[in-house]
């Protein structure tokens, strides 16, 4: 996962009830020294929140994190790649986290925050590794659309929200187009808006993949799904 990431190393410590339950190393200090990462390794201080969480392997809805540095270079690429593509664009759109912020950022637009489109509610599961969800969690979170975990959201709502936005910004966009920065559960419940089913797990959503959305007539249609293209290359820049 490291590796993928195009990360050169991290240390990650869990701490539950106050006490370290896992200190571990993965990768390399410097690629020029080899030396590799230890719990003990000390790194320089930088915005690596959102790369770390991911490659940790934990969930992230609400928890606010900024973009890290591959994060930030994607926003740029994910901007070109649209604005070259997509028509004038009328309006730039933006859950209120600041990750999506920053990524609309980066059009060099006016930002309009849309709380609608935020990202799922993991309530009590939020920030906290995936393994730790129990299987029978999982096999309900899954075959039921209603169920949601203790403080959080069903994805039920999270389709009811979206839904709702999307006709909204829809009717407003005219002859435009509108950009929303927004996160993988709000992809892919505007995904199913559009092809009117249900396609939380069976879809898959890159991080700062583009997906395009064509409304005609007040129906909507999907263009385009997860394009990433414009990221080749990035990881490792």
């Amino acid at each position: 996962e490291v590796e993928r990431l195009g990360l050169v190393g991290l240390s990650l410590a869990i701490m539950r009830g106050g006490e370290l339950v896992l200190a571990k190393g993965y990768g390399v200090r410097s690629r020029a020294t080899g030396e590799p990462v230890t719990p003990e390794t000390g790194f320089a201080i930088a915005s690596i929140s959102k790369q770390f969480i991911c490659a940790a392997g934990l969930l992230l809805g609400r928890l606010d994190v900024d973009l890290d540095a591959l994060g930030r270079r994607q926003a740029v690429a994910l901007a070109a790649a649209v604005t070259a593509s997509s028509g004038p664009i009328r309006t730039v759109v933006s859950s209120p986290l600041r990750r999506a912020v920053e990524t609309a950022e980066a059009f060099g637009l006016p930002v309009e925050v849309d709380e609608r489109f935020i990202e799922v509610d993991y309530g009590d599961w939020d920030g906290r590794p995936l393994s730790e969800v129990p299987p029978e969690v999982w096999s309900e979170w899954r075959s039921d659309p209603h169920f949601s975990p203790t403080a959080g959201e069903s994805l039920h709502g999270v389709a009811a929200r979206v839904d709702e936005a999307c006709r909204d910004w829809a009717a407003r966009a005219g002859d435009g187009s509108v950009v929303v920065a927004t996160h993988v559960s709000p992809v892919k419940a505007a995904v199913g808006w559009a092809l009117g089913a249900d396609v939380n797990w069976t879809s898959h959503v890159d991080p700062a993949s583009i997906t395009r959305i064509d409304v005609d007539g007040g129906r909507p249609r999907l263009r385009s799904f997860n394009e990433t293209g414009h990221l080749v290359g990035l990881a490792a820049g």
